[in-house]
């Protein structure tokens, strides 16, 4: 929330960051490596509304543009706070999930699990952890999508 001074604002970012994680197609290698992602692609959703309402002066309008313009708050940005916020709201996105599914997500991304392993563990066929994880992106998307930002 360093880069703007509206929660708002500083929502919608994190908000996106989310979004964009459901959409890739991305196999992380590690938890680790999820997280320098989210991180890497928050930073850049801020400096890329940054340098849009420094391009489009008629957006400064908008209060909270005018907030995102505020130098001192870019310079105090924290990436360890974008982290805080985005395990808070993957968190909460994460624990509305059904069980079943959110149990595959757990052993694909946060445990790294490869698909066959997965299946050997729960018992289950292949296709149907990659069923599982495609219900699971659909639902955390369209969850997201319905709710926006629930965590203040």
């Amino acid at each position: 929330m360093r880069y703007f001074k509206s929660r708002d604002t500083a929502d919608d970012i994190v908000q996106e960051t989310f979004l964009r994680l459901c959409r890739t197609t991305t196999v992380f290698a590690s938890e680790k490596h999820l997280e320098n992602w989210l991180i890497k692609t928050a930073a850049n959703l801020c400096k890329n509304r940054i340098r849009h309402l420094s391009n489009h002066p008629a957006a400064a309008f908008d209060d909270a543009a005018v907030e995102a313009l505020d130098q001192r708050a870019f310079d105090q940005y924290s990436l360890d706070e974008v982290e805080k916020d985005a395990r808070e709201f993957i968190g909460e996105h994460l624990d509305a999930l059904p069980e079943d599914l959110r149990d595959i997500i757990n052993l694909r991304y946060f445990d790294e699990n490869d698909t066959a392993t997965i299946a050997e563990t729960i018992g289950i066929s292949k296709r149907n952890v990659y069923v599982r994880l495609h219900r699971a992106r659909k639902f955390l998307r369209e969850r997201i999508e319905r709710e926006g930002v629930s965590h203040a």
